[in-house]
């Protein structure tokens, strides 16, 4: 009996922390992200959608693609490349391909 009650507050604390875990995961990002600066101001536009959709704006070109976070990193895939970023502390993502800088911009 004593072994029963002990499964049950196991699985309790299991389901407990696993919808801690995954609320912590729902944050993504949204809206529209442009170059500022560097070689890819007025060239690239990432435009991050639910779902971990993206579209990327290239010289304006536009192409549907995924995305995931991993730490602070920012890995988009679009047509089998993809392009690494670092979630800067102030939103921005920055080291992009040929060190664009990307910065959200307002509606």
């Amino acid at each position: 009996m004593m072994e029963r009650k002990l499964l049950n507050l196991n699985w309790l604390v299991l389901v407990v922390v696993a919808g801690v875990i995954l609320a912590g995961c729902g944050g993504g990002l949204s809206g529209t992200y442009k170059a500022k600066g560097g070689l890819g101001e007025g060239f690239l536009s990432l435009e991050f959608k639910s779902g971990n959709q993206v579209f990327a704006n290239v010289m304006g070109n536009t192409v549907e693609g995924t995305y995931k976070i991993e730490g602070d990193k920012v890995i988009v895939y679009v047509n089998g490349k993809n392009m690494a970023f670092t979630l800067a502390k102030d939103g921005s993502l920055a080291d992009g391909p040929m060190g664009a800088t990307l910065v959200k911009m307002d509606k």
